[in-house]
């Protein structure tokens, strides 16, 4: 019964008053937004809905263009990380049980430090003085360039920022298969490009599922790594949200903005549960 009564108050509680505040009508005070109850002389208590509020983040073009960036992003972020994450948690469980701790701490030493400090310090790389045009234009003969502030330079700091949520679920699966399976694969002349395709990738599907979900649901909200790496150009839902709340000071469209974010997150969410879902039946099978 406790759990139920923390998840209530920390996720239904807070969640249906941005719901109440999206549908409520704005306003210049403190807070910024009028109740939805409200008492009058003539009609006595007064029910007032707003959903105009949604209808702006839906059909202005600013918004929908910020949908559409945010949910590239991530879906570009996560492709990447799982093309790069795989390989490496691969290689990690092929190492001895010292190597492969060693490995892994590894992978997870940039968290010891500020994320604020590991941005900026991207920025610095990137940069029209940086590390990267510096390299190109010593080695190379070429440059500078504008490696910062667009949409290239918020995917790269996504994907280094998200891709230890990759590698962790994969290595994690690919740990618990049985070598012996591929040993038996050899064994009866299936080359290793096949057995790769027929035993480690169906078995691995489950770490695959969950490193995608774990890069690809934070991404889309990001704000930090647009907001440092992606310059005015780069508009993302994250950006806006922060924008609406304390800048605009508009509070019913900033959360309009976060529910229809989180209606478009549901639909990966409920893909990923019914695939995972399905693989974890087809490996019983």
């Amino acid at each position: 019964m406790i759990p139920y009564g923390w998840f209530g108050l920390f996720l239904i509680i807070p969640i249906g008053i941005l719901m109440i505040i999206s549908i409520s009508e704005p306003k210049i005070d403190t807070p910024p937004f009028t109740p939805l109850l409200r008492y009058t002389e003539n009609y006595g208590i007064e029910i007032r809905l707003f959903f105009i509020n949604y209808y702006r983040v839906l059909s202005q073009v600013l918004y929908r263009k910020a949908y559409f960036v945010s949910l590239y992003l991530a879906f570009s972020s996560t492709l990447i990380c799982l093309f790069l994450g795989y390989p490496m948690a691969y290689v990690i469980t092929r190492f001895s049980k010292p190597w492969r701790v060693f490995l892994l701490i590894l992978v997870a030493l940039p968290f010891l430090s500020s994320f604020l400090v590991r941005m900026c310090a991207w920025t610095n790389i990137l940069s029209m003085h940086g590390f990267v045009n510096f390299i190109l234009g010593k080695y190379c003969g070429i440059g500078p360039f504008q490696c910062i502030h667009n949409q290239g330079a918020v995917l790269l700091g996504i994907v280094y920022s998200y891709i230890t949520f990759m590698i962790f679920p994969l290595y994690i699966t690919l740990e618990k298969i049985d070598v012996t399976m591929l040993e038996a694969a050899y064994t009866l002349g299936c080359r290793p490009w096949r057995a790769f395709w027929k035993i480690i990738l169906p078995l691995s599907s489950p770490g695959i599922l969950a490193g995608a979900s774990l890069v690809f649901i934070p991404a889309v909200g990001e704000y930090i790594i647009p907001e440092i790496l992606g310059g005015k150009q780069c508009i993302t839902i994250g950006r806006l949200l922060w924008y609406e709340f304390f800048v605009n000071h508009d509070w019913p469209a900033a959360c309009a903005l976060a529910f229809v974010m989180m209606g478009f997150l549901l639909i990966p969410i409920i893909a990923f549960e019914k695939l995972q879902r399905k693989v974890e039946k087809s490996l019983d099978t």
